[in-house]
């Protein structure tokens, strides 16, 4: 039980702000930042497969609640990605190169190539899990910072073709060290609009079901 006194006494040091804060992300130096490029662009390249629990919330301009899904995402290297959703339930979609398919509860099964199926969601999480890290240079400002046993890495398209074609204004990945392990992706979409990707119980290298992509 806590007394009285010493609760005012917090309650005092708060107020005076006397107690610690929390320390804010750290900046990497440009040599920290190369080294730890190289070693996440490694651990994306050992990379087989992955597994975890997906929240995706959408927050548009407009909408009075942000637009919440859930469900298991499946990645198989390198370019095979699966999402069997919880809510809504009965839904899934499906990558397989770049072919695209989608099934939405009450509708026929769509198949669509990738780059024709304006599916941003999809096309941002196999580039994600199966492009070349090293490539983001091309695009975008790289910028990195340490927040504990947190790494936070934020992209800024630094080419105009490149906002004006995805709609990106930043991108922000928080990965766990020491293992690089994606926790949340969050995107901002012109100004106000957000995706936000977040995992949880993730698993590297982890079985996949081979049923999740049917040979042709």
């Amino acid at each position: 039980m806590v007394s009285i006194r010493a609760a005012g006494a917090l309650l005092l040091a708060c107020g005076l702000g006397l107690l610690p804060a929390s320390a804010a992300p750290v900046p990497l130096s440009a040599a920290e930042l190369a080294r730890q490029d190289q070693a996440f662009a490694a651990a994306q390249g050992a990379t087989r497969s992955f597994r975890a629990e997906l929240r995706q919330t959408l927050t548009l301009e407009g909408l009075d609640q942000p637009v919440v899904s859930t469900g298991e995402l499946s990645y198989l290297a390198p370019d095979r990605l699966f999402i069997r959703f919880t809510q809504p339930a009965g839904e899934w979609m499906r990558i397989e190169g770049k072919q695209f398919t989608l099934q939405k509860k009450g509708q026929p099964l769509q198949h669509r190539d990738l780059a024709a199926s304006g599916n941003a969601n999809a096309a941002t999480l196999l580039d994600f899990f199966g492009g070349d890290p090293r490539r983001w240079h091309r695009d975008f400002d790289v910028a990195m910072a340490r927040d504990g046993d947190r790494l936070l890495v934020t992209l800024v398209p630094w080419r105009v073709p490149t906002a004006q074609r995805q709609g990106v204004d930043r991108i922000v990945t928080t990965l766990r060290l020491p293992g690089y392990d994606v926790e949340k992706i969050e995107v901002t979409i012109h100004g106000a609009n957000r995706l936000e990707f977040a995992f949880t119980h993730g698993r590297r290298n982890a079985p996949i079901d081979s049923a999740l992509f049917p040979a042709p």
